[in-house]
């Protein structure tokens, strides 16, 4: 829509009011009243526009009678809006670029530099916020070292979006290696409570030597302990989406199965501790026990 109002210096004061609605992308409808300060015109019309090409008619009613106007256009050269999206795209992949290698902040600017170009760009703008929210605890994770390679894993995971368990599991074996890492326990606590992750991780207990491995698999023999079986299954659980073939946490989920009188689930889950170590003897009683 669209309100103008013109005041000669000696003349009376006029307006015009119109608005334009576009049906379809290649169609649209127009209207336009003008007025002295009285209505004096009243216009309505189409516009058709395909390519380069445009078309357009419109018929005015006045004093005078009807009046009728059509216009062709053709428009010649490069399009500013192509050349836009193009520069858009470049500071995205330029962005990809610093992300997927682990420098998280310089690709925050790139974004930046994207979302003040197409404002609307609602992907570009979802990419941002995420990112800038781990930039806050960890502004960069390069290098081949195995604890940045999770890091960035991690990250590029919660960006996306699309599977926040493998984002979180990721980072947990992250922080498994390098536990006294507080920055990296900030943001996978952060993910954790996006995820509603109704435990979050924390930081060991033990000696600096204990591993977040460590405390879970303290945790879950406590748990058996202290006849808390769902719990010691959590915990077990916990460690083996980190190292499915853990055979510590798989016995102890095994023993869990069993306290809690589901002794075929204890078995299937006891020969599977077999089929990683065969010279587990202490299984191999369990199983007999079973059988």
């Amino acid at each position: 829509f669209g309100l103008d109002f013109i005041k000669p210096q000696q003349a009376d004061m006029s307006w015009r009011f119109g608005g334009e609605y576009w049906l379809l992308n290649w169609a649209a409808l127009r209207f336009g009243v003008m007025g002295s300060p009285a209505i004096q015109e009243t216009d309505l019309g189409v516009g058709i526009r395909y390519g380069s090409l445009s078309f357009n008619l419109a018929q005015g009613i006045h004093a005078l009678g009807t009046a009728t106007r059509f216009s062709l256009t053709m428009r010649m050269g490069k399009s500013n809006t192509a050349k836009h999206d193009k520069e858009v795209r470049i500071l995205v992949r330029q962005a990809m670029a610093y992300f997927k290698v682990g420098y998280f902040a310089k690709a925050v600017a790139k974004l930046k530099a994207a979302l003040d170009a197409a404002p609307g760009n609602a992907q570009v703008r979802r990419m941002l916020s995420r990112l800038e929210a781990a930039v806050e605890y960890v502004p960069g994770a390069t290098g081949g070292e195995e604890i940045p390679t999770l890091t960035r894993r991690g990250v590029i995971s919660y960006v996306d979006g699309k599977d926040l368990k493998n984002s979180i599991n990721v980072l947990r074996h992250a922080f498994n290696k390098d536990p006294r890492n507080d920055n990296l326990l900030s943001l996978l606590n952060m993910i954790e409570k996006e995820g509603k992750i109704s435990e979050l991780t924390k930081k060991p207990e033990g000696p600096q030597i204990f591993t977040y491995i460590d405390q879970k698999t303290y945790d879950s023999r406590q748990a058996i302990y202290e006849g808390k079986y769902d719990l010691a299954m959590k915990r077990s659980q916990d460690i083996l989406d980190l190292e499915p073939n853990n055979e510590t946490a798989l016995e102890i989920m095994g023993s869990a199965f069993y306290l809690m009188d589901q002794p075929e689930k204890a078995k299937v889950i006891w020969e599977r501790v077999l089929d990683i170590n065969p010279n587990n003897r202490m299984v191999r009683k369990f199983l007999k026990q079973v059988k």
